[in-house]
């Protein structure tokens, strides 16, 4: 999962186009449905991965003690 978002948000990042009458190309990141579809999948990998790291510290500090 996270190999897709990496590749999914660098590409929205980079990726231009078409914009308004001024012909100015705008990323597609900036679209708001290009952000409802990728941020929610993003914040929800951080908060697993920084959920998970935070368990496995618990975990090792258990089996120390």
């Amino acid at each position: 999962m996270r190999n897709c978002l990496t590749v999914a948000a660098r590409y929205a990042a980079l990726r231009k186009q078409f914009g308004k009458e001024d012909n100015e190309e705008i990323a597609i990141l900036n679209y708001p449905t290009t952000q409802m579809r990728i941020i929610p999948a993003l914040a929800e990998h951080f908060a697993y991965r920084l959920g998970g790291i935070d368990l496995t510290h618990r975990w090792l500090d258990a089996q120390v003690d």
